[in-house]
């Protein structure tokens, strides 16, 4: 997805590469635009609980953990979408 006349070809290392003009269109279309890269109303609803409940120290490990994870899932998209979050 991405690309307009895609082609596949062998590397040098013997691997299967896809090549072609890139075209992030649709991918903006059909998936970025649908996803929520980070559940804000989520976090604020337990940030506001940790916050009551935990000591500083202990709520800012807790956060730091929890964006670091919502961060991870962005390896599996372009990098664009990393800028946007």
């Amino acid at each position: 997805m991405g690309l307009k006349n895609a082609d596949v070809v062998k590397g040098v290392d013997q691997t299967y590469q896809w090549t072609g003009d890139r075209n992030l269109e649709l991918y903006h279309k059909e998936i970025e635009s649908k996803i929520d890269l980070l559940d804000s109303e989520g976090f604020e609803v337990k940030a506001s609980k940790w916050i009551v409940e935990l000591t500083a120290t202990d709520y800012l490990k807790l956060a730091d953990e929890y964006l670091t994870k919502e961060y991870s899932y962005l390896s599996i998209f372009e990098p664009e979408t990393k800028i946007k979050f």
